[in-house]
């Protein structure tokens, strides 16, 4: 269980259940990955962020997904090169400050093959640290989801899709570009490109009237983190940008196919079936078997019984 909300079968097959809750369809949102994500936050383990979806205008059914995984890219030079020699490299030109020639002699390769690496792997790290400084130095986290969550579409107007991002204690972060289903819903399938929407964080708390401004200065330990707290999460979340994409599925009736479950019934009863002839059968030549016998020279039948020779 991906805790995405995927439904049960009666909710999907069930023809009764689908006159009852008039569902429409079922809305498939995928949850690939993103940046921009505060490093601290996406490297907890097993209570990470979250994404909560819902259609606008629809608050009983929420789907939320797992924790989001931190994803650190790998250096791939993409060049004949053993990965056991990367760091042996960085160190001769880092410690010992030897040349592309003295370290393709210590390392038994080319000179050509040496700078191809360094130039790769300086560029690597120029890209990164680019990356760092315009998202902020906590703010360069990368995450993936990798999940696909299930949302049943009850009415068909509701033709607004809303991903919001929640934080380790389930409160909401901000929410992601509202996303229009509608052409998908009138179509009844199809699917939306993978695109990539911003977070737009949540309001940071109101201004403190003056009665609040006093109580901040009489008690400062206590009011400052909490005046202080909203506005300070939704900086962090600025620069968080998420790819997802979009699919839709009818429901439509039909009749249900031979289950496993019903051909398992159905050859249960067939070899109850079998079993009770037999026991019958048996039964039968059992009762047979135990007819008493009839006094030497006599039957049943009534009529004296053929002499017996002595």
């Amino acid at each position: 269980d991906l805790v995405s909300g995927a439904p049960t079968v009666s909710e999907l097959t069930g023809k009764s259940a689908r006159k009852r809750n008039g569902l429409v369809g079922l809305l498939l949102v995928e949850l690939h990955g993103g940046i921009g994500f505060p490093g601290e936050v996406a490297s907890a383990l097993g209570r990470g962020l979250r994404w909560q979806c819902r259609l606008h205008g629809d608050v009983t059914k929420l789907v939320q997904s797992q924790p989001g995984r931190l994803h650190r890219e790998d250096f791939e030079p993409h060049l004949p090169l053993p990965r056991i020699l990367f760091e042996v490299i960085d160190r001769l030109q880092a410690e010992d400050g030897l040349a592309c020639d003295d370290i393709a002699d210590i390392t038994n390769l080319s000179p050509d093959l040496v700078k191809q690496y360094l130039e790769a792997r300086d560029e690597f790290r120029r890209k990164a640290e680019e990356q760092r400084q315009q998202m902020g130095e906590d703010m360069s986290a990368e995450m993936r989801w990798q999940q696909t969550l299930h949302l049943l579409v009850k009415q068909q107007g509701l033709a607004t899709l809303i991903v919001e991002l929640l934080d380790q204690e389930n409160h909401v972060i901000g929410k992601l570009e509202e996303i229009d289903v509608h052409q998908l819903l009138h179509d009844g399938f199809g699917a939306l490109p993978r695109m990539t929407l911003k977070l737009s964080p949540g309001e940071p708390p109101p201004a403190a009237s003056g009665q609040s401004r006093l109580a901040s200065w009489l008690f400062p330990y206590c009011s400052k983190p909490v005046l202080a707290g909203g506005a300070r999460a939704s900086g962090r979340y600025r620069g968080v940008q998420m790819e997802v994409s979009v699919r839709f599925q009818r429901l439509v009736s039909g009749q249900a196919p031979r289950t496993v479950a019903a051909a398992a019934s159905i050859a249960s009863s067939e070899a109850g079936s079998r079993r009770k002839q037999r026991e019958t059968a048996l039964v039968e030549e059992r009762a047979g078997s135990a007819r008493p016998l009839a006094p030497r020279g006599c039957s049943f039948s009534g009529l004296p019984a053929a002499p017996v020779p002595v």
